[in-house]
């Protein structure tokens, strides 16, 4: 990957307690870093869900992004950032800032990251018709003006359509992840179904991965039909695969973990994690991950 890139989905207030437990992670050989997120859950809670981008330091030093949705006002925001040379994000020092806001005609619910500059976006309408695009970002470009001050110059994004869907099980789109297994794939997942779905973006091939409900031919894990959740994290396991765990609203109900073990793009197993098996398994074990 020509670029690196770490992501993190905010939801305002949200606290990331598995933050701290992966901070040691190492990121050097893997070609997609861990990734620790917030989501939502749609429909009822309202607040912003998104993805922090890091730039290619060889396109833009320094460089880096926060785009987030907004389904009331039906809006989503890239805010750019441009640190100061050896700081870190954290640190809240800019050289400059500027703020891009893109109005849709729909709902957005879900958005992910598949590069610097291009995001993949779920929303849905008033028609109820789910919808996924393919946006193509141009990074802003640093202009100064007559008194040497520093602006960043935004541009607007391209929006091409991935997929139009309008069926039962396949509502809005409350889990929207890069598949880690497979080129230019995503992983979703419904609100209505809770069923989780890989998506050939290019293709626009939607292929049933893993079922609330008991299907011939398809992982089936119950404990997605009644899941809230709010956080979403994965990352290579050393032993396991790429890893993907569910967490549940306030603690209710214990997390889902799904692993693809062959790295193949295809879910192979899921089950539900206590505190016994997530260590037995080493799942929040920095160390286990590559």
């Amino acid at each position: 990957m020509r670029y690196a890139m770490q992501r993190l989905r905010c939801r305002t207030g949200a606290v990331l307690s598995l933050l701290f437990a992966t901070a040691s992670i190492s990121t050097a050989q893997s070609q997609i870093p861990p990734i620790i997120h917030n989501v939502f859950p749609f429909p009822e809670m309202l607040e912003a869900a998104g993805d922090q981008v890091q730039v290619d330091p060889s396109a833009v030093p320094d460089l880096f992004y926060k785009v987030a949705t907004d389904l009331s006002e039906k809006q989503i925001t890239l805010s750019w950032h441009l640190r100061q040379p050896g700081q870190q994000a954290e640190n809240d020092v800019w050289r400059v800032t500027a703020k891009q806001i893109e109005t849709v005609s729909y709902w957005p619910t879900a958005v992910v990251a598949m590069s610097a500059t291009e995001l993949i976006v779920a929303g849905y309408d008033r028609r109820g018709i789910t919808r996924i695009e393919r946006w193509d970002v141009t990074l802003p470009s640093i202009v100064i003006d007559a008194g040497g001050k520093e602006h960043l110059r935004t541009f607007a994004v391209a929006r091409s359509e991935v997929l139009l869907l309008r069926e039962a099980g396949k509502g809005a789109v409350c889990v929207l992840e890069i598949n880690r297994g497979a080129t230019r794939s995503v992983l979703l997942q419904f609100w209505d179904s809770r069923d989780i779905y890989s998506l050939d973006i290019d293709t626009a091939t939607l292929a049933l991965q893993v079922s609330a409900t008991q299907q011939a031919g398809v992982l089936s894990l119950p404990q997605l039909a009644d899941a809230y959740l709010f956080q979403v994290w994965s990352g290579d396991h050393i032993s396991l695969g790429y890893t993907y765990i569910l967490m549940n609203m306030e603690g209710r109900k214990m997390p889902i973990a799904l692993f693809d073990g062959d790295r193949d793009g295809m879910i192979d197993s899921g089950l539900s994690v206590d505190a016994a098996v997530s260590i037995s398994l080493g799942l929040y074990d920095g160390r286990q991950y590559q």
